[in-house]
C-alpha cells in the first residue's frame, strides 16, 4: 500500500461525499464497481494515470491542484 494511494483515495472519498454520491454511482461515472471505487479509496488499489484523470474529472477536481496535495 503506497501513501499516495492512500493519500487520493482520502481525496476521492471526500469530495464523493461532498457530492452526496455512493460508491456504486461514482463508480457506474468512472467505469467500475463499487467494490473497485471501495479499494481505492481505501488506498488498495492504484490507480492508472487515465483512472486518475478520469476520477478527476467526474469529481470536478483539478489534476494540478490534486497532485500538489499528494505531495
Amino acid at each position: 500500500m503506497d501513501s499516495t494511494d492512500v493519500k487520493f483515495g482520502e481525496i476521492i472519498k471526500r469530495r464523493r461525499r461532498e457530492l452526496k454520491l455512493t460508491q456504486e454511482e461514482l463508480g457506474k461515472k468512472v467505469g467500475c464497481s463499487k467494490v473497485c471505487v471501495h479499494y481505492y479509496e481505501k488506498g488498495l488499489r492504484g490507480l492508472t494515470l487515465s483512472q486518475f484523470f478520469k476520477f478527476c474529472t467526474v469529481l470536478g477536481l483539478d489534476p494540478d491542484y490534486v497532485q500538489k496535495e499528494l505531495k
